[in-house]
């Protein structure tokens, strides 16, 4: 099972990170605020889809970072 994740910024300097988990279709994000850093996010996106995906899944993390 594949999840993907993304980290990032805004031109306001908001940071977020989002997840997609294959096969369940389960899709998140999370806002993270100004005083974060683009890593900060794509971690938190990891965090997501870990947390999303079915724990007898094998998992591959596709990570932009």
């Amino acid at each position: 099972m594949g999840v993907y994740t993304d980290g990032s910024m805004n031109e306001d300097g908001m940071v977020g990170g989002g997840w997609y988990v294959e096969g369940g279709k389960r899709l998140g994000g999370v806002t993270l605020g100004k005083l974060a850093t683009v890593w900060d996010g794509e971690v938190c996106g990891i965090r997501g889809a870990l947390e999303d995906a079915p724990s007898e899944a094998n998992v591959l993390i596709l990570s932009d970072s």
